[in-house]
């Protein structure tokens, strides 16, 4: 599926659907709503009650397919909630 960054975007809070956060050993791919996103492969972190986020380490593989999906669920999730409030 291809991603319209600009519904997805970085500009409004609202419509914003991912985030990226860097830290000295780790990377976190984050989901503002994870919670709702269906993760079979079980990647996603956290307890919120919203966000959920996928940590990346170095040398360390990651299921690079199922972390695409899960940015795929995320962008249909957020383009959904735009378009029907």
């Amino acid at each position: 599926m291809q991603r319209d960054d600009d519904t997805c975007g970085w500009q409004k809070f609202s419509t914003k659907c991912r985030y990226v956060n860097v830290f000295t050993s780790h990377v976190n791919v984050g989901f503002f709503h994870g919670a709702a996103l269906p993760d079979p492969a079980r990647l996603l972190q956290g307890t919120g009650k919203f966000m959920r986020h996928v940590k990346l380490r170095p040398g360390t593989a990651t299921n690079a397919a199922a972390l695409s999906r899960l940015i795929d669920a995320a962008y249909s999730d957020i383009k959904a909630r735009v378009e029907h409030g």
